[in-house]
């Protein structure tokens, strides 16, 4: 998967949780706010970074 993803050039973020809990934790920071730009984009994934590296 993540060569493809490379090929592509897709970015993937790494986690230690499983799908499920990732997205709980998402769905916990966010809600239901709708997501679109890059600017709201690379905001979610600076949360997440911050809120996992604990």
């Amino acid at each position: 998967m993540l060569g493809k993803a490379e090929e592509k050039g897709i970015q993937v973020i790494m986690v230690a949780d499983d799908t499920l809990t990732t997205m709980e934790k998402v769905d916990e920071v966010f809600g239901k706010a709708r997501i679109k730009g890059d600017a709201k984009i690379n905001s979610i994934v600076k949360t997440l970074l911050e809120e996992n590296s604990r």
